[in-house]
């Protein structure tokens, strides 16, 4: 038996929930109480501050500082990924699974993947996730509606199962020898998730939502791409399109790559030699892409066929979403300066 396995169960650790933390103040108590009032007790939980400027690490150690679950991490600001390899190698549950700390858990999340897990003998549960606006509304996250035997041959990515890490509850030998690159910045989680979810292992779906997905913080890596993070991004769909069939039920890596390929061409338009390198797509990639019916990826292989028209339409695009950003920045700003009035006034 794995060391590592002989350990969890000596210390009774079947999960080990791995969360890293950076400058998440207003979020961190509400994370970790999600995790520590769980029906299911059998968990580790280890916080990765990675290199807080803020309170987040006085929050998370004062929560947890009375709980022998739980561990807190500190190391220097390397990015999410090498925080997630650092609880990865600190981790001695059976099951590995990752949360962001500005998220939450269900109360009843562990006791539902750790029973589909061992039920099924799965080596990936595939987690259900509810989305909640900031005005308070919500939805149930959309996933394929395709039968586990569909996941296990073609695997979940080419399948068009999300690719947040946090939908998938892990057994730990499937990524012990796996870990996450820090020099991708933007979807690390699927770089990370292509290659551990491969065709042939079991796969099972929860059968009800366990995550808790709250709207984009500001500050979030997504709230603006730059170019270089479109070019990994660009990089990372290209890497889920070479490998996932198209003969996959719910297949839209085809569409996720050319989405890809309309970021990196609309910010690389004001850049001549870089946008006429990135209109040049791969004939392999071409081919994958003409299957796509989506309008970017139209765009895309139009733009590949005639570069310097749409350069000149990607360009004005560009300049048009620019200015957007700037009204929608002036009225944001003139907006709270009229509420400050008003409540000067009271």
């Amino acid at each position: 038996m794995d060391t590592s396995i002989e350990e969890s169960i000596a210390n009774n650790i079947i999960v080990s929930i791995i969360l890293p933390a950076y400058n998440v103040e207003k979020y961190i108590a509400d994370a970790i109480d999600s995790v520590l009032t769980q029906s299911y007790s059998l968990f580790e939980l280890i916080v990765i501050n990675d290199g807080s400027t803020d309170a987040t690490e006085l929050i998370a150690s004062e929560i947890i500082k009375h709980d022998s679950r739980c561990r807190l991490i500190r190391t220097d600001n390397k990015g999410v990924s090498s925080a997630r390899n650092v609880g990865i190698e600190a981790s001695k549950g059976q099951y590995i699974y990752f949360m962001d700390a500005d998220d939450l858990l269900e109360r009843d999340a562990l006791d539902t993947l750790v029973n589909l897990a061992q039920q099924y003998d799965a080596d990936v549960v595939l987690v259900r996730a509810r989305f909640v606006m900031t005005d308070g509304q919500s939805y149930p996250q959309s996933i394929p509606d395709i039968d586990n035997e569909a996941y296990k041959e073609y695997g979940p990515l080419a399948c068009g199962y999300p690719s947040y890490i946090w939908n998938y509850f892990f057994r730990r030998n499937i990524i012990s020898r796996h870990r996450f690159d820090p020099a991708i910045k933007v979807q690390e989680d699927t770089d990370f998730i292509v290659r551990v979810c491969i065709p042939s292992l079991t796969y099972i779906v929860a059968d009800r939502e366990s995550y808790i997905y709250r709207s984009q913080r500001v500050g979030s890596a997504l709230s603006k791409l730059s170019l270089q993070d479109c070019l990994s991004c660009k990089q990372v769909r290209g890497q889920v399109l070479e490998v996932c069939s198209p003969d996959a039920p719910g297949y839209i890596a085809d569409s996720e790559y050319g989405a890809a390929c309309f970021g990196v061409l609309r910010r690389a338009s004001w850049n001549k030699e870089l946008y006429y390198h990135e209109a040049n797509i791969p004939q392999r990639l071409r081919r994958c892409l003409k299957l796509s019916r989506s309008i970017k990826t139209t765009v895309v292989l139009a733009a590949n066929r005639f570069p310097r028209i749409f350069r000149l339409l990607f360009c004005i695009l560009e300049f048009m979403y620019e200015r957007l950003l700037l009204l929608k920045d002036i009225f944001a700003n003139s907006s709270d300066v009229t509420m400050k009035t008003n409540g000067d006034m009271k």
